[in-house]
């Protein structure tokens, strides 16, 4: 008769790092090179940023962080602080701090 263990002789392969480690080199492949975006791009970004200031007018705003896009949208601005360099305003999950070197883009909603 022979003694087999069955499906536990897999199971300290899944339970070591090797299972982490691939899920960790999924992500890094995943991430995106920071765009670099010109004048025409900024100053376009501003404009709607202070749009939406002035009028209260919701835009969709695009950021850049650690190689991943994230947008939020409806965004309102409430403040752009040149001094922290930050954009300070409001979508459906609440209060949002965005910095100015992670804007990659903005648009009307």
């Amino acid at each position: 008769m022979i003694r087999d263990r069955g499906t536990k002789k897999w199971q300290g392969f899944f339970l070591t790092n090797h299972v982490t480690m691939l899920k960790k080199m999924d992500i890094e492949d995943s991430k995106v090179k920071k765009p670099v975006l010109d004048e025409q791009q900024k100053l376009e970004i501003n404009d709607l940023l202070v749009l939406s200031l002035q009028d209260n007018e919701p835009i969709k705003i695009k950021t850049w962080k650690d190689g991943f896009f994230k947008e939020y949208a409806p965004f309102t601005v409430t403040k752009i602080d040149p001094y922290t360099r930050k954009l300070i305003g409001e979508d459906g999950e609440g209060m949002q701090f965005v910095s100015f070197d992670s804007l990659m883009g903005a648009e009307r909603v």
